[in-house]
């Protein structure tokens, strides 16, 4: 009779063995789950972040190029009329707007450029 409880014993230790390390088992892979949803909503809220950002930067980027546009046009319409007088502050003036128009005229060529490129 002692040899049977203990053989029945052993299998019983044996199953309850097996079900912890089952369970034990189905935990951690419970875990890896958790931590794979994680990690993909990290990547949609990481790859929305960029997605925006990007949309942000081109955004900006055209704002930039409005802005510069329309003080070049300003600059270069101010310095025609200016260089209608012949009085000596209106010639001043003049070279005063020359020196914004020039960088902001290669502000534009490169806005140009950019825009062509975006074509092609």
């Amino acid at each position: 009779m002692i040899s049977t409880v203990t053989v029945s014993t052993i299998s019983t230790i044996s199953t309850i063995s097996t079900v912890t390390t089952i369970v034990s088992a189905i935990t951690a892979i419970s875990a890896i789950a958790a931590v794979i949803s994680t990690i993909s909503t990290i990547s949609t809220i990481s790859s929305t972040v960029t997605t925006i950002s990007t949309i942000t930067a081109v955004g900006m980027a055209a704002a930039l190029s409005i802005a510069a546009t329309v003080t070049l046009i300003s600059f270069l319409t101010a310095k025609e009329l200016v260089s209608v007088r012949v009085a000596g502050s209106s010639q001043r003036m003049g070279r005063f707007l020359t020196v914004a128009i020039a960088p902001l005229a290669m502000v534009f060529v490169a806005v140009v450029a950019a825009a062509i490129a975006e074509v092609f």
